[in-house]
Order: structure tokens, then sequence, then C-alpha cells
């Protein structure tokens, strides 16, 4: 079995990620826009990561793009954001929001915490976050936002790197049973 790891980073947390799902699975990782067409099609596998800024995925375009090559792949997706995980209406909304359908409906996803270090960010998304903190009515969540986060983990990884060894066993094992005895 072969597979890819994809991703889009701007701070460098799904980078982060991409680069220890690469050591652990032994796949080797790069950023979205370096994919080529024939890389796509030698993989029966592919690992998509990307940060979620103000609901929307970094890879959404690539995605799209896309959407024909990747298809008929097995998909595991690592979405990384600053979502709570007791917020899972939110965190399914920007699958749904992102994904198309026929994509979602065939894909694993997995979120994962991200990042926030406020003085990393551009003026912009300063702004944004600052916009964000507004829109937040519970006092705690909008102190939160406030804080530099990083819950960048390796131990986040676990369920997924599981999840993708024990495919590749499966598939591993389907193929060899589908041989013919000989």
């Amino acid at each position: 079995m072969q597979g890819i790891i994809i991703y889009d980073s701007k701070y460098g947390a799904t980078r982060q990620y991409a680069e220890w799902l690469g050591t652990e699975l032994n796949l080797p990782f790069s950023l979205s826009h370096n994919i080529t067409k024939k890389q796509i099609d030698e993989a029966d596998y592919l690992l998509i990561g990307t940060p979620v800024y103000f609901g929307k995925f970094r890879i959404r375009r690539w995605l799209r793009k896309n959407a024909g090559n990747i298809n008929n792949k097995k998909l595991f997706f690592f979405i990384v954001n600053a979502t709570a995980p007791d917020e899972q209406e939110r965190r399914d909304k920007f699958a749904k929001d992102n994904i198309g359908g026929e994509i979602r409906n065939k894909c694993e996803i997995y979120f994962l915490p991200g990042r926030l270090i406020h003085k990393n960010l551009t003026p912009f998304d300063k702004l944004m976050v600052k916009m964000g903190e507004r829109a937040i009515k519970d006092p705690v969540k909008r102190n939160g936002i406030r804080s530099d986060l990083d819950n960048v983990k390796k131990e986040n990884l676990v369920k997924l790197i599981e999840r993708v060894n024990n495919y590749c066993s499966e598939r591993s094992q389907a193929i060899h049973l589908a041989r013919p005895f000989i």
C-alpha cells in the first residue's frame, strides 16, 4: 500500500503534524501546491491536512481542483483548529462546508488541536481574531481566544496513525486473499 501526506499550513501546526505522520507512517509529505497528478494516481490512500481559518479550510481550493483525482482514493483528513472537542456540531459544519459531499461520504476525518500565537499573526489575522472575539458571548471562551495556545502534540495523532495502519493491514490481507491460489 502506498500513501502520501498532502497538507497546507500557514503558521506551522499542520506542517508539524504532517512531518510527524510522515515519520511514524514512513510516508512522503508535501505541500498541496507541490503535489502532481502522477503522485496522486500512484497512491492508494491520501492523508490530507489543513488548518481552519474562520470556518474555511486552507486547502479548499486544492480540494475542489483535485476532486476528480482523489475521488477514488481512500482519504484520511486531519483538520487542525482551536475548536473544542465538545463543539462537534461546529466541527461537522467545517467538514460539510469544505469537503464536497461525494468525497465527504467516503473519507475519515480527524480533528486535531492547533495553536494560536498572537505575536505570529499577520495584521489581517489579528484583526479577524479580534472580530471573532467580539462575536463570542461566553466570557470564558472570549478570554480563551485572547490567550496564546499551543496544543500541537505528537500524542494527538495516535488514533489517526492506528487507523491508517489498520487500513493498510486490512487492505493487504484483502489483496492477499484475492490472489488466485497457484
